[in-house]
Formats: structure tokens, sequence, C-alpha cells
């Protein structure tokens, strides 16, 4: 994150803050997956895959929560955003091409067990 700050690379910030918050919701911390989510307020550029996977790792972060409201509306816009994107950013050494719309699903599928709902995460994960 240090090296990020110190380039100005606002794209590897966010996605070094998405990644952190990944960590944190695979050890059980839900609060702080879902704080340390690069939003709006953070350098990410809407128009980035990092948008779209920080929006999706939110969810999850509320699915953690056991908030369902807030982690589908977040899956929805993660959603959307992926169906938007059409390449990664040229000049960005990140791939995150497996963004996409199936990928958010997927995620959505398995947030659906967090939240004790199998049978829907079955027939999510069917069609995705």
């Amino acid at each position: 994150m240090e090296w990020a700050q110190e380039a100005a690379d606002d794209h590897l910030q966010s996605y070094v803050l998405y990644r952190k918050s990944h960590q944190a919701a695979s050890q059980g911390g839900a609060q702080k997956a879902v704080a340390l989510c690069p939003r709006g307020s953070a350098p990410a550029r809407p128009d980035t895959q990092i948008t779209a996977l920080a929006a999706q790792q939110e969810a999850q972060g509320y699915a953690l929560l056991q908030n369902p409201k807030a982690a589908l509306a977040k899956f929805d816009e993660a959603h959307e955003l992926a169906s938007a994107l059409t390449e990664s950013r040229p000049e960005s050494k990140l791939d995150t091409s497996y963004c996409t719309p199936t990928y958010v699903e997927i995620q959505r599928a398995n947030c659906w067990i967090d939240l004790g709902e199998p049978m829907r995460a079955v027939e999510l994960f069917e069609a995705s």
C-alpha cells in the first residue's frame, strides 16, 4: 500500500484495499471487510473493475454481518458494474479480467450459504 501511495497509483491503492477486505472476510472479520472496501471516496475510478470487485466484496461483508438487504443491493451494484465493463485499464499491471457478471453471481451464491439459504445458493450456482 505504501508503494502504491508513493507512486500515486490510485488503481493499485484501491486493489490493495479490496484484497485486504477479502482477507478480513476470510478470517471472519465482517465489520473490517466492509470498512476496508474502496468506495466512491476511495481512489478507484468508477469505470474500473476494481469498483465492481469492491462492491461484491462489500456485499460479502454484509452477508457475513447477516444483512441480506445491504448484501443484495451491493451484489446488484457489482453485477451492473461488471456488466458494463468491456476491458481492464490497459495501463494497469493488475489482471482483474475475472470480474465478470458470472463471477459476481457465483460470489452471490456463496453468500446465500452465509445467509443460511443453501438452496438459493444451489439454484444460483446451477444457473451460473
